[in-house]
């Protein structure tokens, strides 16, 4: 594969400089404190440097995702997203030659095209998972996923060039009716893909398309009976579910709490008036040993489990570029091991629903969340599963809303958190309609999204939906494609990296540091869902009004857009402040040569 990659690079014209890992990733079993990544990732650095010769590198594919078996120390996990995260990492440190050049990564059978080709590798989906929310976190120099097939001839050599080139783009010539599917793509249009498949038969592309509906007046709507097993009753969405099975007709709910957890107690009193009976039970689902317990005991009373809610649990909050592999190796068993204890410990036959619940990271990646690999493996995992004819529904949620009434308000890309009778109503739907794999389940404000996208980044996995291309088409005409109002004054905000510092030059040296405040304050309004940029303080601290991981990076990716200057994921945390930004901005920009497109 490495001699048939460095083909189709070399009969483009490029000059292939091949750098090779120094040994396993992970060679160490104790690298819960990120040491060990920071080791292989200054290796790997080093080895950059020296393969580079001085040479400035123009863009980056790694074939580091292709790595098959296990992480040394840490059984179950895959090495590609392994050292996926080193190479990150080492193209993070600032002197590194092509740290700034666009990123792809490859993998080989992390996703499947449909029905004729084989079924994903759940452990090469983890490397897709994991680039999805690298590629969220650092989208100024992501270049984006490409799956090879298994023999790299001359036409596969050829559409492998196309894509890196961003030459691959265009009209979808059909769907196979799954969230996040793959789409055959032709390879001419305005907008390239990131996410791309090659096949013998052509280049696909992954976009999401609205889930089916299901039929009028022919089927009857999903219920349930006998014993329900919902595996966390702890999580947000727990109880929420939990009354949904009562209410479909689970006579018997067994509701999991992890060791250590608090006892429901208020929700089985409220529960005990919607079925015959609730049952608690302490069981960890990672413990195969306690389940099986759990299961027979179950089985052997004549109360076998006919629907099966399994949780995942909350995603890690950790960056991509400096998560350990340990995080991985924690996170995978967490939303993975107990979905593959359950299948293989229940029968099958007496199922009438076996429904996984993860989160969007896997879909569309979530900043700084390890649990996109996870949720990327989750779902393969249940393609494969559903596959051979055995029941699996997943579905991908977004956020969900809590009791506070401020957890309704949607980010600058516009997702809200989903009203939990909403969202227990659309899974009903899915169930409804069959069920599937790769479901989505979130709330968006569509107009929002486009609005708060550069000119020409919409998202090619977005790109194909209904209320996108109307938003996008309502916009443009409202706005033009540059999204300036025609005659409307400008901001610091509507500025290229050159209009910027050339205003800073022009503006006395007390001034300059005014201008930048006025940006970060207007772009934390943006992000946080404010209209006025005055609800945003100076000395506001951006934990104390709304700041988290996710609106951390889109803080910073807007800003990295504004100024050109290439900032950390963890800017707020180094900054914490508008105007210590504003003043740390000053200085970058000041430092900057050439702004960063």
């Amino acid at each position: 594969m490495v001699a048939g990659t460095v083909a189709a690079l070399e009969e483009g014209g490029a000059e292939v400089v091949l750098v090779e890992p120094a040994g396993e990733a992970g060679n160490e079993a104790d690298d819960t404190d990120g040491e060990r990544v920071a080791a292989g990732a200054a290796s790997l650095a080093d080895r950059l440097h020296r393969a580079a010769g001085g040479r400035q590198i123009e863009g980056v594919l790694s074939l580091l995702g292709l790595a098959e078996g296990a992480g040394p120390g840490h059984p179950g996990t895959a090495p590609g997203p392994a050292r996926t995260l080193e190479l990150l990492c080492a193209l993070d440190a600032g002197d590194v030659p092509g740290g700034r050049a666009p990123v792809w990564v490859a993998t080989r059978g992390a996703v499947s095209v449909g029905r004729s080709d084989r079924p994903a590798d759940p452990a090469q989906a983890q490397t897709w998972g994991l680039g999805r929310a690298a590629a969220r976190e650092t989208a100024d120099r992501w270049g984006g996923l490409v799956d090879l097939p298994a023999d790299l001839d001359v036409r596969a050599r050829a559409r492998l060039r196309a894509v890196l080139a961003g030459a691959i783009g265009g009209d979808a010539k059909g769907v196979n009716g799954e969230a996040g599917g793959l789409t055959e793509t032709g390879t001419a249009g305005a907008s390239p893909e990131n996410e791309v498949a090659l096949r013998p038969s052509g280049a696909y592309a992954r976009c999401l398309v609205p889930a089916p509906q299901p039929s009028t007046g022919t089927a009857p709507a999903w219920t349930t009976r006998g014993t329900a097993l919902l595996t966390d009753v702890t999580t947000p969405e727990g109880p929420h579910l939990a009354r949904w099975l009562a209410r479909a007709g689970a006579e018997h709910l067994v509701l999991l709490a992890p060791p250590g957890t608090d006892t429901p107690d208020q929700l089985v009193d409220e529960l005990a008036e919607l079925t015959a009976e609730v049952t608690v039970a302490r069981c960890d689902t990672r413990d195969r040993a306690a389940l099986a317990a759990l299961v027979a005991s179950l089985t052997a009373s004549g109360r076998p489990v006919r629907t099966v809610v399994h949780t995942t649990g909350t995603p890690h909050p950790a960056p991509p570029s400096g998560t350990p592999r340990a995080v991985l190796a924690d996170t995978l068993p967490a939303r993975v091991a107990g979905a593959e204890h359950l299948a293989e410990l229940l029968d099958r036959d007496a199922l009438d629903a076996f429904v996984v619940c993860s989160s969007a990271a896997g879909t569309w990646g979530a900043e700084g969340q390890a649990a996109a690999a996870a949720d990327a493996h989750l779902s393969a995992w249940a393609a494969r599963r559903r596959e051979s004819g055995l029941p699996v529904t997943v579905v991908a949620w977004g956020p969900w809303a809590g009791d506070d009434p401020t957890d309704g308000a949607a980010t600058s890309d516009g997702l809200a958190p989903l009203p939990p009778a909403a969202a227990v109503r659309a899974l009903h739907r899915i169930l409804d309609a069959g069920g599937g794999t790769d479901r989505l389940v979130a709330d968006v404000d569509w107009e929002r999204y486009v609005a708060g996208c550069p000119a020409g980044r919409i998202s090619p996995l977005f790109r194909e939906l209904p209320p996108v291309q109307a938003a996008l088409a309502a916009h443009t005409a409202a706005y033009g494609r540059d999204g300036n109002v025609p005659g409307q004054a400008t901001g610091p905000g509507d500025w290229t990296p050159d209009e910027l510092r050339q205003r800073l030059a022009g503006l006395p040296a007390d001034q300059r540091p005014t201008l930048l405040l006025e940006l970060v304050r207007a772009r934390s309004a943006t992000v946080l869902g404010h209209a006025d940029p005055r609800s945003v303080g100076a000395d506001d601290d951006f934990l104390d009004i709304g700041f988290a991981s996710m609106t951390a990076v889109e803080l910073r990716n807007q800003l990295v857009a504004d100024t050109g200057v290439e900032l950390p994921p963890t800017l707020i945390y180094d900054c914490p402040t508008p105007a210590a930004l504003a003043t740390y901005l000053l200085e970058e920009v000041q430092q900057l040569k050439e702004p960063v497109s």
